[in-house]
C-alpha cells in the first residue's frame, strides 16, 4: 500500500515528481517530510540547511528540538537526486552531511534519508561505524535495487522508518571534561 493517498496535494506532488526534475523531486520529498513530522512542535524541516559552520548545504534537514535545553538537534539528513541522477554522489554527499553533523554537535549518530526521484532508503550513521548503515533492505551502498518506490506497496516503509527515528532520535555524547590534577 502506498504512503501517498490517490488524491490531494501529495499525489500532485509525486505525478510532478514522476518527470526527470531534480526540484520536483525535493518539493515532493519537503511536503512528504513536512507531513511526515507535523504533529508535534517538536520537529522542523528545513531545506539547503548546512550541517556544521560551512558553506556545504543538505537538501533537507529534519531538526528535534529539545524543550528542556531549549536547542535543536539535526536527526535527519535528506540527500535528493534526480531519477538519472548519481546513487552513489547521493549516499556519498548524505554519509559526509551526516559526519559533520555527528563531529560537529557531537552526537552519537545520526540518521540519512537518500532518495533518486521516488525511490527512497533510509540509514544510521553512528559515530563508531562512520557510514551509513541501512534501516530497511541489505547492507549494499549504491544498491538501486535496495531503494523503495513511495508509491508502491512497500511505500509505506518510509513512515515506518520515521516512527523509528522519531522514537530514537540522535543523542548528544557527553562532553569530555579535562582532568584536574
Amino acid at each position: 500500500m502506498s504512503a501517498v493517498s490517490n488524491t490531494g496535494v501529495l499525489r500532485k506532488l509525486l505525478e510532478e515528481a514522476s518527470h526527470d526534475i531534480e526540484y520536483r523531486a525535493s518539493a515532493f520529498w519537503q511536503i512528504f517530510l513536512q507531513r511526515a513530522f507535523r504533529d508535534d512542535d517538536n520537529y522542523i524541516v528545513v531545506c539547503e540547511y548546512p550541517p556544521d559552520d560551512s558553506k556545504r548545504r543538505v537538501d533537507i534537514v529534519i531538526k528535534h528540538y529539545n524543550a528542556n535545553h531549549h536547542n535543536f538537534t539535526a536527526m535527519i539528513y535528506t540527500e535528493v537526486k534526480r531519477p538519472s541522477g548519481s546513487l552513489r554522489d547521493c549516499e556519498d554527499q548524505a554519509l559526509d552531511a551526516a559526519l559533520k553533523a555527528i563531529d560537529s554537535d557531537n552526537l552519537r549518530a545520526v540518521y540519512a534519508m537518500t532518495t533518486k526521484g521516488l525511490l527512497f532508503r533510509c540509514w544510521i550513521v553512528d559515530r563508531t561505524s562512520r557510514c551509513l548503515y541501512p534501516l530497511h533492505g541489505e547492507d549494499s551502498p549504491a544498491d538501486l535495487s535496495q531503494y523503495i518506490h513511495i508509491d508502491s506497496q512497500f511505500g509505506k516503509e518510509a513512515l515506518s522508518s520515521i516512527a523509528h527515528m522519531r522514537g530514537e532520535p540522535p543523542l548528544r555524547s557527553n562532553p569530555i571534561v579535562p582532568s584536574s590534577r
